[in-house]
């Protein structure tokens, strides 16, 4: 069975008014310093399920590159940074 079956979510939220359907599964991931497997990680996961998938990664601070990256990544990816 896969993660994103039929009958895994009870409901689904309406689509938002821009006509993109809402993702299935959200995942937060935490980055500090990361860049040596930041590409595999957001690889790994944009390719692991066959569902709509939102990717959220903060940034806390990272002084090696990892931010840059996230700015020029080409997919869509929600990338917050704290101070």
């Amino acid at each position: 069975s896969s993660l994103c079956g039929a009958g895994a979510m009870a409901a689904t939220a309406p689509p938002p008014a821009d006509g993109m359907a809402p993702a299935e599964i959200s995942v937060l991931m935490p980055c500090r310093n990361a860049m040596p497997w930041l590409p595999w990680a957001v690889d790994d996961l944009a390719r692991s399920t066959g569902c709509r998938l939102e990717i959220v990664i903060c940034d806390d601070g990272s002084i090696d590159g990892s931010g840059d990256w996230l700015r020029d990544l080409e997919m869509e990816v929600v990338a917050l940074r704290a101070p």
